[in-house]
């Protein structure tokens, strides 16, 4: 996401530090909520997906800490993508793995959108 380089470094230190604060929060999937994403990208629902989900990555929010995670369902060219999502959390009932990206603005939404 941040890759190029940010013009504005006090966005950069707000979206950080947003990111941070939700991170430290520990909102970890349930049943509900994952059921309520699927619905409404059109996913299918899995059933009885469960409420134990453990956190198997997590971005370090610093370049000295980077690491990579590795998506192996998701190819590009037969190869696994590779990426630094903000958190990653498998299921204990059925291994599916859920991988979360926080998004963070200082502009105002769009009523509309």
């Amino acid at each position: 996401m941040y890759r190029r380089p940010i013009c504005d470094p006090a966005s950069l230190a707000m979206i950080k530090d947003i990111e941070q604060q939700l991170l430290e929060k520990k909102c970890a999937p349930n049943e509900e909520n994952v059921t309520r994403a699927r619905k409404r990208f059109g996913l299918p629902v899995s059933k009885d997906q469960g409420d134990e989900w453990e956190q198997i990555f997590q971005d370090p929010l610093d370049e000295a800490g980077r690491t990579t995670f590795v998506i192996p369902s998701l190819l590009v060219n037969s190869k696994p993508m590779i990426g630094t999502p903000d958190v990653v959390y498998r299921s204990l009932k059925t291994r599916e793995i859920l991988i979360v990206e926080i998004k963070a603005s200082n502009k105002s939404v769009p009523t509309n959108g």
